[in-house]
């Protein structure tokens, strides 16, 4: 009599899990070579796919078996990716996959900018009369942020994030201003921009009435 053995499909596996990743904020794409990891005893052809639970945090994609990772600027925290490889010509189409954590870790990156809701004042103003309210933008949205305000003539100040405005301003004597404002986060980096205070000139009424002569001879036409 005769034996005959069908042939099954037998399910590949995976031969060498990818290790987990661990880089710094605002890190460079890297690779990973995929040739090794997956064996299929009857020597299937495999289709590789992956997908990232997180693509505000890294974005992964498969060209030609090499996994590219790329990373989210100014993002941190963690997340996983799972990379599946799936028959291409069998019947059913089995997979396998295997699943690795990438792990970002935040690093602090200085303010990129400074800005005043306002840059002009009106002369005769009050002493400590608001200019305007000082706002950074800082990549670590939750990062603490101090300014400092340098102005050679110790004309402005700064309460809080408030500009303020230590004299009576006069146009006619000085109509601008130029000041540095510095922020500094909680890491200790910085930023310095200079700002041009602008006095703006009022009409003004006048305070004296002078004659040129208050005296009259009489009996004069």
């Amino acid at each position: 009599f005769n034996v005959t053995v069908n042939q099954i499909n037998a399910p590949h596996t995976v031969i060498k899990p990818l290790a987990d990743v661990t880089v710094d904020e605002d890190a460079d794409t890297n690779t990973i070579n995929l040739s090794n990891l997956f064996s299929d005893v009857d020597s299937d052809t495999l289709e590789l796919s992956v997908i990232s639970n997180n693509t505000n945090l890294v974005t992964a994609s498969i060209t030609n078996n090499i996994l590219t990772l790329t990373y989210i600027s100014n993002a941190n925290g963690s997340t996983t990716i799972t990379v599946t490889a799936t028959e291409t010509n069998t019947d059913p189409q089995l997979s396998a996959f295997d699943t690795f954590s990438v792990n970002v870790t935040p690093i602090n990156d200085a303010p990129v900018s400074i800005s005043v809701t306002s840059t002009t004042l009106g002369e005769n103003n009050s002493i400590g009369c608001l200019v305007g309210a000082i706002n950074v933008s800082d990549p670590d949205l939750n990062d603490t942020v101090i300014f400092s305000v340098n102005d050679p003539t110790n004309t402005f100040y700064k309460t809080g994030n408030i500009l303020r405005c230590g004299i009576k301003t006069d146009y006619e004597t000085k109509n601008s201003y130029d000041i540095d404002i510095t922020a500094t986060d909680s890491g200790s980096l910085s930023l310095t921009q200079t700002f041009t205070i602008r006095i703006l000139n009022y009409i003004e009424p006048p305070t004296t009435i002078y004659l040129s002569s208050t005296s009259l001879y009489e009996n004069v036409s």
